[in-house]
């Protein structure tokens, strides 16, 4: 265990597990002050999540796995955190203050499962862009991130956006098994074997237990239609209508949309993008004629073409930001015209009162809702017959700024945004109770919207696989009620 002189103020409960971890897991337990320490607290993507744990372990296969969970297990006193890629800007989420991280990244092994040519093994530490530049060799395709730098692990538990949304649902809906390491042991999860498991790890992050490896389907896909457009301000009428419309008409699961209002602190300036995807190899598609052909377009913005899904990610990746403080909170709701027009004026008000904090960058953003698979469902308490995908998008506000002293000031904004924007919703009877996990913020409690039926099961689940409540009562992050 690599150590230094210099050390945080930890509580000794914690220090003295991160010494029990040394004889454990040697060679994998790092301290404050190690290169490994420090590389591995800078690598989370916003500096909000970059908490100091007593000690970071860093482990690389599910027997490692099992033998922390069962270290923790007899010392109950002291909290963990588990973190894949790193990417949620939620403090105490994917890291904790004078607790113990479990650092997945090790376990990144991508492979086709034998016997099974459309079924890939993925390690809960890999990145959908190492996902994709695997399956890019062969004509296939995972529903994953649209970022290729997200982590698999947090991204799957936490149910899954992806650009096969409206076609496929949940990238969690696309996993046929994992292996998990509950108090239990290791074990495997699937529609057979743990199903109840199986259901509550998807959408219920880490309150279960730790998944090592995902079994995902793949699916026959090498180019299709998309990229990006940005556009000014004024468009904003057209691209509510062209939410509409969309809405409207027939559904078509081709069709992928990811709507984002910008403020850019830097030239003090709002603008429009609209990311796309047709989930067909052909060009111009009819189904995102309405937003493709919205003018005036910001000059040399469109880069709308047919490629693959390695390359999409990597465009979206270059708009990601980095090493900078963040807040993201969502909600949901039943789009029209005037609610969205609502939601808009009221982002736009919020975002003015921010626009000092030097190069500040505020985005409100609109996509579809996924449909809902019969045959597989999650955890997440949603319904087939409720057609959320018809007729509903998942809204999300983040922001994105510099200077640590500005952070209490925006955290209450994005607060009091959301709260105005979900009274808005509401008073036009389009307000779901629904809020998306992996883009909600800390005070949110997203688990609890998915109703009390969907958390009664995860009270059992954790009973029965975890009856001392390891996860449920030392893991940080979101809980069921």
């Amino acid at each position: 265990m690599d150590s230094s002189s210099s050390q945080p103020n930890t509580s000794r409960n914690a220090t003295s597990v991160c010494c029990k971890f040394s004889v454990v897991l040697p060679g994998k337990v790092f301290l404050p002050g190690s290169s490994e320490y420090d590389s591995s607290v800078g690598s989370y993507f916003f500096r909000t999540a970059r908490q100091t744990p007593a000690c970071i372990l860093e482990p690389n296969s599910a027997e490692d796995i099992e033998a922390i969970v069962n270290v923790l297990a007899s010392d109950t006193g002291v909290k963990f955190a588990i973190r894949s890629g790193g990417h949620t800007p939620n403090p105490h989420q994917s890291n904790v203050d004078d607790g113990i991280t479990i650092d997945l990244r090790g376990l990144n092994k991508i492979e086709r499962v034998e016997g099974h040519s459309n079924i890939l093994a993925v390690g809960t530490g890999a990145k959908w862009g190492d996902v994709y530049d695997y399956l890019e060799k062969t004509g296939r395709a995972a529903v994953g991130s649209r970022e290729s730098s997200v982590g698999v692990g947090g991204f799957i538990t936490g149910g899954g956006l992806s650009f096969f949304a409206p076609e496929l649902g949940f990238a969690s809906e696309n996993v046929v098994n994992m292996e998990i390491v509950t108090p239990r042991g290791i074990l495997c999860a699937n529609a057979n074997e743990n199903a109840d498991l199986f259901r509550a790890v998807r959408g219920g992050q880490g309150n279960f237990g730790i998944v090592t490896r995902f079994d995902i389907k793949t699916h026959e896909r090498s180019t299709y239609w998309g990229g990006g457009i940005l556009y000014p301000e004024s468009s904003e009428d057209a691209q509510l209508q062209a939410w509409s419309d969309l809405k409207n008409g027939k559904y078509d699961p081709h069709a992928a949309i990811v709507q984002s209002y910008l403020f850019f602190g830097a030239q003090k300036s709002f603008m429009i993008s609209n990311n796309m995807v047709y989930l067909q190899e052909a060009e111009h598609p009819v189904g995102l004629a309405g937003f493709e052909n919205i003018q005036p377009q910001v000059e040399g913005t469109n880069t709308m073409r047919l490629d693959t899904t390695k390359n999409f990610a990597l465009e979206l990746q270059g708009w990601q930001p980095l090493d900078q403080y963040a807040v993201y909170v969502t909600t949901t709701i039943k789009f029209s015209p005037s609610v969205g027009k609502k939601i808009n004026s009221i982002w736009r008000e919020a975002t003015l009162l921010i626009s000092d904090s030097p190069n500040v960058t505020s985005v409100l953003t609109y996509q579809q809702f996924p449909p809902q698979s019969k045959d597989n469902p999650n955890g997440m308490g949603l319904q087939v017959d409720d057609e959320l995908h018809k007729d509903h998008l998942i809204v999300i506000i983040s922001i994105y700024w510099h200077e640590t002293n500005d952070s209490e000031r925006i955290t209450n904004v994005a607060k009091d945004t959301m709260d105005r924007m979900e009274a808005a919703a509401a008073g036009e009877n389009a307000l779901h109770t629904f809020k998306y996990i992996n883009y909600a913020a800390y005070w949110q409690q997203p688990a609890r919207s998915y109703g009390e039926a969907a958390n009664e099961a995860a009270r059992g689940v954790s009973a029965k696989y975890d009856p001392q409540g390891v996860f449920r009562k030392q893991a940080v992050g979101f809980k069921f009620q």
